[in-house]
């Protein structure tokens, strides 16, 4: 650091996790100026196109080396310099209560100076295992009081995810972020760029429904169209038509992405043993995913920096924000990648930043000296206001899509509680008039009852008064068992009745309570739909049971040669009973037959129950943060 001869006013740089950050961090801070800020940040791989004496190399990709890269950013290219530290408050496993102690912390922030788009870029670096960088991300949007430029990377480290670290002006930083507004005077400019190597799949997009914040895991996907909940999983197998163990080979060639404008930010995902989803990226239900397939990843980079570079000068340096996804994916390529016409350095990231959190891309920042500032036109700048209102208002379009589709699925919810209504009076007016028909043949039952009284009393008295009648006492016996039965029997419909009543009661009860999805007027309709079978079954059992007495009243008038006038009356009374019993019993099958059909309500309502129960799941997974 001695032989440098400028006077840095900001270093910016990364250090190989393997190595001690805050020793380092110190001899820097010892070997130059105290007005400098130095921020590092550990870093799983390196990226640096120089060697050991400053010579510039073809490829800035090192494969394991431990080491130090560092920007350096003279006091003579700074108008104004403000650095901000941030908590982010992992610890904190409400994700509410976290989002509120992160604001207060975002409110603090002061930023001295007017700060512009043309001119400051906002840097930043964030803990890549603090699982806050939406939140964070989201509330900058909202209260930072100039819209800058926002680009930046997650602090890595070791692949097994042990820690990461910054040091800032002497003080290791865990859980933290540094939000870096950079000023820069007339003569320097800077750029971005974006470098993916995948491409949109005919709008072919997932929504997800249910997801972990704290964990990051994407357990279910929902239907926009029918508003019913997919395993996220079986969802991609759906598509692929393929196996779950297919699967993983199939989404090689693919990924995941934020559609922000005409953007497509990639947010990553692996799959898990449990047919889960693992997300590199912060989540949220209700987040819509595009299906990226996979291009040629050394021709993507070529191409973008040709498109990029057009009409430039020679960039002073660079620093690439470059995430170890997109590395270990490609390491076979890495070599192929040749910048040699400047300065770079940077590290492979636990996540990008550009305008969103994002993965598996390298977001860059170039930075020119040029002799007027009105002639160095800014691609980025072109499209700034349009961009930067998509990312400010992306997450508040996340909300507006949940209470869209928590809307349109409140509108089924209602139509269908219309429909079980509508259905509840229907049942309840016909098993009003079912009472109604069952009361009549109650009222009738009973004159029956009193009828029959009257006509064993008749039997009792007069086939008992000669030696020739007592020759009939075997058959009598028989009729007067087969009378007790119909009574039994006339006793159980009698009951069946009272048991209807009820039933209509509870029905009128249960249809007032609609609101309660009608599961009460399911239960009664299933009992409903067993007194049809006890009703059937009882008058089967009269219908035998009367043509029994018939043919034995029959018999005691063929074998009696006496008593013609009592034989007489008996026969007219039986067939009297007979005819009246016959109508009741049509009219006991009329009323079975409507019960029978009304037997599959209870079913239907419990179909639609359970169809109203997954839409308040849904409901309740779209809200749950």
């Amino acid at each position: 650091m001695k032989k440098i001869n400028i006077k840095p006013q900001l270093i910016i740089g990364f250090v190989s996790y393997q190595l001690n950050l805050a020793i380092i961090g110190n001899k820097i801070q010892n070997s130059i100026n105290e007005q400098c800020d130095i921020i590092l940040s550990s870093a799983t791989d390196l990226l640096c196109n120089l060697d050991s004496n400053s010579n510039i190399e073809n490829s800035p990709y090192k494969q394991n080396i431990q080491g130090i890269s560092l920007m350096l950013f003279s006091e003579d290219m700074i108008e104004n310099l403000c650095t901000n530290k941030i908590k982010l408050f992992s610890n904190i496993k409400d994700y509410t209560e976290r989002k509120k102690l992160i604001e207060k912390e975002v409110l603090s922030i002061n930023i001295p100076f007017e700060a512009h788009c043309t001119n400051t870029l906002h840097y930043l670096i964030y803990d890549g295992l603090s699982q806050s960088e939406s939140s964070l991300l989201e509330l900058l949007y909202k209260h930072n009081p100039y819209p800058c430029a926002l680009v930046g990377g997650g602090s890595s480290g070791n692949m097994d995810f042990s820690g990461t670290f910054i040091f800032y002006n002497g003080k290791i930083l865990k859980n933290q972020a540094l939000s870096i507004h950079v000023q820069f005077k007339s003569k320097y400019r800077f750029d971005l760029m974006k470098s993916q190597n995948f491409n949109p799949q005919s709008n072919i997009t997932f929504t997800i429904l249910d997801a972990s914040l704290y964990d990051r895991t994407v357990r279910e996907f929902i239907d926009k169209k029918t508003f019913q909940s997919i395993n996220a999983v079986e969802a991609l197998c759906n598509y692929f038509n393929c196996t779950f163990e297919e699967l993983k080979n199939k989404m090689q060639e693919y990924t995941f992405a934020l559609k922000i404008g005409e953007d497509y930010l990639i947010s990553p995902m692996e799959i898990n043993p449990d047919k889960t989803l693992f997300s590199y990226c912060d989540i949220e239900s209700a987040q819509e995913l595009s299906l990226l397939k996979k291009t040629n990843f050394i021709e993507a980079i070529k191409k973008d920096y040709e498109k990029f570079s057009l009409n430039k000068p020679k960039p002073l340096g660079a620093i690439f924000n470059d995430c170890i996804l997109r590395r270990l994916h490609n390491k076979e390529h890495l070599n192929q990648i040749h910048f040699n016409d400047f300065p770079i350095v940077g590290f492979s990231s636990f996540g990008e930043i550009y305008g969103v959190g994002i993965a598996k891309s390298l977001v860059a920042i170039f930075f020119y000296e040029v002799e007027n500032f009105n002639d160095f036109k800014p691609r980025y700048l072109k499209t700034f206001i349009q961009k930067y209102s998509d990312f400010k208002y992306y997450y508040l379009n996340i909300r507006a899509q949940k209470l869209e589709m928590t809307n349109e699925i409140n509108k089924i919810i209602l139509n269908q509680l219309k429909q079980n209504t509508s259905e509840i009076d229907k049942n309840t007016s016909i098993f009003k008039e079912i009472f109604e028909e069952l009361e009549n043949i109650r009222r009738s039952l009973t004159t029956i009852s009193e009828s029959f009284t009257n006509f064993t009393n008749y039997l009792e008295y007069n086939l008992y008064q000669s030696e020739e009648k007592m020759n009939l006492e075997k058959e009598v016996q028989s009729s007067l068992k087969n009378i007790d039965q119909l009574n039994s029997i006339l006793d159980l419909i009698s009951g069946i009745a009272e048991q209807t009543s009820l039933l209509s009661l509870n029905a009128g009860i249960e249809a007032a309570r609609a609101g309660k999805l009608g599961r009460g007027f399911a239960v009664v309709a299933d009992e409903v739909r067993k007194l049809s079978e006890n009703t059937q079954m009882g008058l089967g059992e009269m219908e035998g049971a009367i043509k029994l007495v018939i043919q034995i009243i029959q018999s005691i008038a063929k074998s009696s040669n006496s008593s013609t006038q009592e034989m007489n009356f008996i026969r007219d009374k039986s067939n009297e009973f007979s005819k009246i019993i016959s109508n009741l019993i049509n009219s006991g099958k009329e009323i079975s037959d409507k019960l029978k059909q009304r037997s599959n309500v209870g079913k239907d309502f419990e179909k639609n129950v359970n169809q109203l129960k997954c839409y308040e799941d849904v409901l309740a997974k779209l809200n749950q943060y």
